[in-house]
């Protein structure tokens, strides 16, 4: 993703407590995959994932889309499977993209993709970028339903709003092809509750024995 300017207060990210949750299918992959194709697959990865979310923005707040990127096949195929998106989807309005947050209460920083109004109710978006799944639409993982409940948590402590539904897109950048995930409060609440404070407990319990070692040497 690209570079955040959150404040200098030592705060993590959200991406980076949830990114201590072990992927089954990371696993599987790093199993049988060269070293080499490990380290190439995920810069590449990461490169167009932060290429599609700011062609994404762009096209939110001015209406244009420009491919100007090292991976023109994959990021026009992104967008594609955006347009789709939209076109199936005309009920929500999007708006306000990539707003970054840093949250006091909770001790983190983050930043969410976007902004939706459906039936007159903000919702809380995300995006993925993924390949196509086996099934004909890219999968929508656990960490990413954690991911956007704690977006929205941090967005209604900030903002003071009360956004109760979250949407996750997946969004496809090998073929045409999208995937929905559709969150209300409950599941906010519980996968926030359950999954990401103990996350981040575990990553500030680990912070802290850091610097404690540091200071004995």
């Amino acid at each position: 993703m690209a570079k955040r300017n959150y404040p200098k207060n030592g705060y993590p990210s959200v991406t980076t407590v949830i990114g201590q949750l072990s992927s089954y299918g990371l696993i599987e992959w790093f199993k049988r995959t060269p070293y080499n194709e490990i380290l190439e697959a995920s810069k590449k990865g990461k490169e167009i994932g932060s290429q599609m979310h700011e062609t994404i923005q762009l096209f939110i707040e001015t209406g244009e889309a420009k491919i100007d990127t090292s991976y023109p096949e994959e990021i026009t195929t992104a967008l594609q499977s955006f347009m789709l998106f939209r076109k199936e989807h005309p009920e929500f309005e999007l708006s306000r993209a990539e707003i970054e947050m840093s949250c006091d209460k909770y001790g983190i920083n983050g930043t969410t993709d976007c902004i939706a109004k459906r039936n007159g109710k903000l919702w809380i978006v995300d995006w993925k970028s993924a390949k196509n799944g086996k099934n004909g639409f890219p999968e929508i993982y656990s960490e990413a339903k954690t991911q956007a409940s704690a977006y929205c948590k941090m967005f209604n402590e900030i903002k003071n709003e009360n956004i109760e539904n979250a949407l996750i897109v997946a969004i496809a950048k090998d073929v045409i092809s999208y995937n929905i995930y559709e969150m209300d409060k409950e599941e906010i609440e519980g996968q926030f509750d359950n999954v990401f404070l103990p996350l981040l407990k575990i990553y500030n319990y680990k912070k802290e024995q850091k610097e404690k070692e540091k200071e004995k040497t």
